[in-house]
């Protein structure tokens, strides 16, 4: 369109020129040629730009949608692994709800995590099991062997300085590490492959209660089981 416009207003000088113009006449008309010329040339640049950035708008545009797609697909299988993971909760809990694990290991539903009680689960001054403890953690074992589930075994005590083992378990960091990796021990007896288990030792810097009181140190000294989606 522009191409014509610029013809056009060459051939309207041409013609005018024909018909016997003055040379201050024709002077007048080259330069309105000339800046119409100019006009033109500067709409062709702007054309030329817009479609430029027409053309950047379009990959950009092209680009979103592919990422949309793939944040989809993301929320998707993401909403898949928490429903699997919610139904393997709730069939785990189903399955805690009575026998050797009530008392022993229960569920905290603030905190989302299966609490073994210390006291019952372990011998006193002991890393090992007790005999209601090991059937306890036998248990949840059987109910997650089949899970698609990582478990993260977590021991705590109180802040009592440790006296008859300390020679044996140093300190409190010690005791409770020792204390999560028999409860591993056990979950792997029961079933639960050994790379799905981890265990970390906290000692007595996650108390739940205050250390001042016995009925505080007895709920600090406690397993902490955490559950969670096996990652693929």
């Amino acid at each position: 369109m522009l191409s014509l416009l610029h013809k056009g207003s060459l051939l309207a000088l041409v013609g005018l020129m024909a018909v016997g113009c003055s040379s201050k006449e024709t002077e007048l008309l080259k330069q309105k040629v000339t800046q119409q010329n100019i006009i033109i040339k500067e709409y062709e640049a702007e054309n030329r730009a817009l479609s430029q950035e027409n053309n950047i708008n379009k990959r950009r545009n092209e680009e979103l949608e592919l990422k949309n797609r793939y944040l989809s697909d993301q929320v998707n299988t993401l909403n898949m692994r928490w429903q699997k993971a919610n139904k393997d909760h709730q069939e785990l809990l189903a399955s805690l709800q009575n026998g050797t694990t009530k008392g022993v290991i229960e569920w905290d539903a603030d905190a989302h995590v299966y609490r073994g009680n210390g006291d019952i689960i372990f011998m006193p001054g002991e890393s090992k099991l007790s005999k209601k403890g090991k059937a306890a953690v036998l248990k949840l074992g059987n109910a997650l062997k089949n899970k698609d589930v990582i478990a993260e075994i977590a021991g705590n005590t109180d802040n009592t300085p440790l006296k008859r083992t300390k020679k044996k378990w140093l300190d409190n960091f010690g005791l409770s590490a020792a204390r999560a990796l028999d409860v591993l021990r056990i979950l792997k007896d029961a079933g639960v492959s050994e790379k799905k288990l981890y265990i970390t030792g906290y000692g007595q810097n996650r108390p739940l209660a205050s250390n001042k009181t016995k009925q505080g140190r007895k709920q600090n000294r406690r397993v902490d089981i955490y559950i969670h989606p096996a990652n693929k």
